[in-house]
């Protein structure tokens, strides 16, 4: 790993809404891990798309009727690096995921763009590649 990388785990958030954002992402990375579906499922706005580094986009409903066994195949996603911008009721999340085994996980670009519904936010889109 990169000497430089900050896990998720050290951010400091610089709100309250920051902090509510940090644990949603928390609970995406941990839900995604151990195939958790159905709070995988539950973070996507009913608008909601992962589009996968692979070109391949899925629903909220696509994610819902997914096999666990695809999101957790790679091994562990660990997200680094992120940085938050907040406007209103929308924000963007741009950060370093590796995944993998062990020290041999390979960088690639993570962004998650989130709106926030009823003091709640949720994964509008995620967005992952090179």
């Amino acid at each position: 790993f990169n000497s430089c990388d900050t896990p998720l785990s050290e951010y400091v958030p610089k709100n309250d809404e920051e902090k509510k954002i940090i644990d949603l992402l928390n609970t995406y990375t941990d839900a995604r891990n151990n195939g958790d579906m159905n709070t995988f499922t539950s973070l996507f706005h009913d608008n909601g798309q992962y589009i996968a580094g692979v070109g391949k986009t899925f629903t909220k409903s696509q994610i819902a009727e997914s096999k666990p066994e695809w999101w957790v195949q790679m091994g562990k996603i660990r997200l680094f690096n992120s940085k938050i911008t907040i406007s209103g009721n929308e924000a963007e999340v741009s950060s370093t995921a590796k995944w993998g085994k062990g020290l041999s996980a390979s960088p690639y670009e993570h962004v998650a763009t989130l709106v926030q519904e009823n003091g709640k936010w949720l994964f509008l889109k995620i967005r992952t590649g090179t």
